[in-house]
Formats: C-alpha cells, sequence, structure tokens
C-alpha cells in the first residue's frame, strides 16, 4: 500500500484553516478544540465529511482514508481519561535521574489507578 503524501496545494489549504496546528507531507495535527466539535457533531449523527466541512476544512483537501482515520482517533480520544490533551506533552522522559516529589508521585499514582479501574470496568462489560 503505497503512501498518501499532501501535496503542496493542500498544505497550504490546510494552514489557513484555525483548527489545524501543524501540517506535514506526511501528517496533520489537530486542535482540541475541533477535536470536541468534532466528537459532539458525530454523537449528533453527522457525517465526517459535513462535521469536517462545518468547521471550516474543505473535506475535498483530505482523502477518505484519512478522514475516516481521523474519526477513528476521535472516537478513541474521547474515551481517554485524558480526553482529547496531548499525552506527549506531560511526559517527562526517562525518570531515572530527576528527583520526583510526593505530591507528583501522588499524582501519577492516582492517574495510573484511574486508568487500571477504567480497564477493569471495560472487562466487566459483556462483549457480544
Amino acid at each position: 500500500m503505497s503512501k498518501n503524501y499532501l501535496s503542496g496545494a493542500q498544505i497550504r489549504e490546510l494552514k489557513k484553516s484555525k483548527h489545524v496546528l501543524r501540517v506535514s507531507k506526511k501528517s496533520i495535527k489537530y486542535t482540541e478544540e475541533f477535536k470536541e466539535c468534532f466528537y459532539q457533531d458525530y454523537q449528533k449523527g453527522l457525517s465526517p465529511r459535513e462535521i469536517i466541512k462545518n468547521l471550516g476544512i474543505d473535506p475535498d483537501v483530505l482523502t477518505a482514508e484519512r478522514i475516516y482515520s481521523l474519526t477513528n482517533l476521535i472516537k478513541k480520544e474521547a474515551l481517554r481519561i485524558e480526553g482529547f490533551t496531548d499525552k506527549r506533552s506531560n511526559n517527562l522522559g526517562r525518570q531515572g535521574k530527576i528527583a520526583v516529589t510526593v505530591e507528583e508521585r501522588l499524582a501519577a499514582q492516582e492517574l495510573q489507578i484511574r486508568k487500571l479501574n477504567q480497564k477493569v470496568e471495560f472487562l466487566k462489560k459483556p462483549s457480544f
């Protein structure tokens, strides 16, 4: 399967949108606001193409594969505890030599507990 790179014209068109943080020939990074609005409209039953168009992005600039991937990404992020926030922004990298306060350690453990509880609740649901 070949890669679907964006052309220069498509990149320029996407950069005009206030909902696009970054765009390269390989990827597009959307704002949290865009993802939240997209998910709310998706829950209302609008199609992904309609939602993208209503939010000011020309859906013809994106391929059907990109729209499908965006929809799946947003649905997955909506289920996360962190929501639509970027998980990488809080990543401190390797923790071996950094002194961590008790409060930071406690907050990290509480987050881990919430995530584990979410997994347990998911596993309790019957899948038919």
